[in-house]
């Protein structure tokens, strides 16, 4: 908006609006787009239809989110625990990184 408002000059308000009219028109066109070329994970409406479901009972969202996010966090260190097995090779950034510490060291 800051820049919206520089470069032309309007109000704040005013920007504000023309910005969210313009994410709004981008937003649903490209929704439309993706939901036409069957691209919608159709996972997520019906995720916020049932979380507006439990919003109605006091502490179950609360409770279903915790266990989500308790969820999210044993396949993170599932995940971690498993990779530690796995030999990595480096990069070649790292590689890099590697050879210009060495000369670095050599010429100092």
């Amino acid at each position: 908006m800051p820049g919206l408002v520089a470069a032309t000059g309007m109000a704040m308000l005013n920007a504000i609006g023309t910005s969210l009219v313009a994410v709004t028109a981008f937003g649903l066109t490209t929704a439309i787009n993706y939901a036409r070329s069957g691209l919608v994970a159709w996972g997520l409406p019906i995720g916020g239809w049932a979380a507006r479901r439990l919003a109605y009972h006091r502490g179950a969202l609360i409770k279903v989110f915790a266990a989500l996010i308790f969820v999210v966090a044993a396949y993170v260190l599932w995940r971690s625990a498993r990779d530690l097995d796995r030999p990595t090779e480096p990069s070649s950034s790292t590689s890099s990184v590697i050879i210009v510490s060495l000369l670095t060291v050599r010429t100092a």
